[in-house]
């Protein structure tokens, strides 16, 4: 698995999740929280999930000859409009269902020969501001990178 198909891949296993149907799954371009079509998911079905781009969350071995082991951060942020959410026209998926739900679709899963797992700690709910709530799913996967 090469590192630009990591989010991607977690994209693509959220998209694939039948539980999270109607939900949108974004992946960030790095102007969070600007990213094109967070708003209208927000105002619209009132969940989105944005799928941030790749981090380090470090360096696990390297050897003489190039080869290094990352762990590489790939967060999923969740965000709930209650109001929109949970309204006649919203998706009827709170916050901490849809986190179970994101844990579930990506942890474990392969991403070429790798597997995802949670990062400790698992999640980190940051609450409601200005009237949205945000739980943010710590997925890495480990990577190896080698000279050519």
């Amino acid at each position: 698995m090469n590192l630009w198909e990591l989010q991607p891949a977690v994209v693509a296993l959220l998209k694939a999740d039948s539980r999270l149907e109607g939900v949108p799954v974004i992946a960030d371009d790095g102007t969070y929280p600007k990213t094109p079509g967070r708003e209208a998911a927000l105002a619209g079905p009132g969940l989105v999930l944005i799928v941030w781009e790749i981090e380090s969350d470090g360096l696990v071995d390297a050897s003489n000859t190039g080869l290094a082991a990352h762990d590489v951060y790939t967060p999923v942020v969740i965000e709930e409009n209650p109001t929109a959410c949970r309204a006649e026209s919203g998706v009827k998926i709170e916050a901490e269902k849809a986190l179970q739900w994101v844990l579930e679709a990506v942890a474990g899963k392969a991403s070429g020969n790798r597997r995802f797992v949670a990062m400790d700690p698992p999640f980190k709910n940051f609450g409601k501001v200005n009237g949205v709530r945000r739980i943010v799913a710590n997925l890495s996967v480990r990577a190896f990178v080698k000279s050519p």
